[in-house]
């Protein structure tokens, strides 16, 4: 069940990621900055790894691509890579600073990309 989430790098957005991964979810992580805290300098022992790393550490599965969710080419990218690596996308999940959370089936992920 691959699932795709943005803003993986750290808070809710790490929190999204790792209970999809718990779930049985293939992940796919996806933020602006690759490394943990990148953004802000934070950094302590539970957040020092990656978040993808850290999936699949766990054993489960989980890549990074990285997205600027505020460039539809990044987006088309990202789903693309989720297609290639998984064969397909059943959810995504984005978070961003400021602007909530939302998750979206992929058929309104279709309309949304229109």
């Amino acid at each position: 069940m691959p699932r795709h989430r943005t803003g993986s790098s750290e808070g809710i957005g790490r929190a999204i990621a790792l209970l999809f991964s718990y779930e049985g979810a293939h992940v796919v992580c996806a933020d602006i900055h690759s490394q943990c805290g990148a953004d802000n300098g934070h950094s302590d022992a539970e957040t020092e790894i990656d978040t993808h790393l850290y999936i699949r550490n766990t054993g489960a599965n989980a890549f990074f691509v990285r997205t600027d969710v505020s460039v539809s080419a990044d987006i088309q990218n990202l789903v693309q890579a989720t297609v290639e690596e998984y064969g397909r996308l059943d959810m995504y999940a984005q978070s961003r600073l400021n602007h909530g959370c939302i998750f979206v089936s992929t058929d309104r992920l279709d309309q949304l990309c229109e």
